[in-house]
């Protein structure tokens, strides 16, 4: 569902699609019990994807309990209701028991069956995580043995290569899952052009970045992307002038709400453009405003930080850096080339 949303219409009448899709299949449920007749087969598993693409976890996790004992006998739904398992203890970041579900399910399906490449491929997201890639990439190989032909098992080894820094690989298996896709997918274009921006190829990945958006305007972190690859081809052709303005022109504008359903990663954040503009700056001749673009990322990097750990984490290391520079920045904003950004 994530996939189809990412490469389709705006995230948020997805969003909307999903919410409504919940509350007629809880809705039927309830009726079901009223009357005393049997819910349709599968509303409940299908409430619990929906909620999993919504990011509702520890509801889909809950809806996942009640019905457990509802499908007993049937290996069918068995599979499935497996599957969703280890899907939302994955998205709760319960990893070694992800890890679990799916050995259970690869033991317990037959060889070959559709329900190995699904276990494999969560699996190895999961070792992944646990820092074990020699066995995530395992489980990728055998996924992609088992279902060659599959243009979302290639994306999902693309990804696995791009988040390991193997960025030759990735472009290769972004560019067989797009040939293997019904269509072509503006997501899976979007991943080739970050992995040929990681080898240095700045000019097939503003191609590619311009035909995402072209198959979907509604893709924010691809646009801020191009933008932010075309300041980098200019600084490349040694223009920093015209890079500068760049960089400054991104680093001032807001950076676009990115929805869960795209489901793309972000390049260029905000500290990583006040270095670049930092560098542009120096070699203009400009050397105060380097200095004042280095101490700014250092700023914004600071704030990242802060935001990506836990509330008790992030007081514990605003305590350490008390009275040092980043307390400051935290408290007033960080100055940018004559305006105050608040993170």
């Amino acid at each position: 569902v994530g996939n189809s949303a990412a490469g389709g219409g705006p995230p948020r009448r997805a969003s909307e699609l999903l919410e409504e899709a919940v509350q007629d299949l809880e809705a039927v449920e309830q009726q079901a019990q009223i009357t005393g007749a049997v819910a349709p087969i599968g509303a409940g598993h299908l409430r619990a994807a929906c909620l999993c693409s919504l990011g509702r976890a520890e509801d889909a996790h809950e809806v996942l309990h009640q019905c457990r004992e509802d499908f007993q006998g049937s290996p069918e739904a068995m599979a499935r209701q497996s599957t969703l398992e280890a899907e939302v203890l994955i998205l709760l970041g319960q990893y070694s028991d992800a890890v679990a579900a799916c050995t259970a399910m690869l033991t317990s399906c037959p060889a070959g069956s559709p329900v190995h490449v699904e276990a494999r491929l969560m699996r190895g997201c999961c070792f992944s995580e646990l820092g074990d890639a020699d066995r995530a990439f395992e489980d990728y190989r055998e996924a992609l043995v088992l279902a060659p032909d599959r243009a979302d098992v290639h994306e999902a080894s693309g990804e696995l290569f791009l988040l390991h820094r193997c960025f030759a690989e990735a472009v290769t298996a972004f560019g067989t899952a797009a040939r293997l896709a019904e269509s072509l997918s503006p997501r899976i274009t979007y991943k080739r052009a970050l992995a040929s921006l990681a080898l240095g190829n700045a000019g097939s990945a503003l191609k590619d970045m311009n035909k995402a958006l072209r198959l979907n305007p509604h893709l924010p972190a691809a646009s801020r992307a191009r933008d932010g690859v075309a300041a980098l081809q200019a600084a490349i052709d040694g223009d920093f002038q015209r890079a500068h303005v760049r960089f400054n022109v991104l680093l001032h504008a807001p950076a676009p709400p990115i929805a869960p359903q795209e489901r793309l990663p972000t390049l260029l954040l905000p500290h990583e453009i006040a270095v670049y503009r930092g560098v542009c700056s120096l070699y203009l001749g400009e050397a105060p405003a380097a200095i004042q673009d280095f101490g700014a990322a250092v700023e914004l990097a600071h704030q990242v930080l802060l935001s990506s750990l836990p509330p008790s984490g992030a007081e514990l290391l605003a305590e350490h850096s008390a009275g040092g520079p980043t307390s400051q920045g935290k408290a007033g904003g960080t100055r940018l080339g004559g305006a105050d950004t608040q993170g």
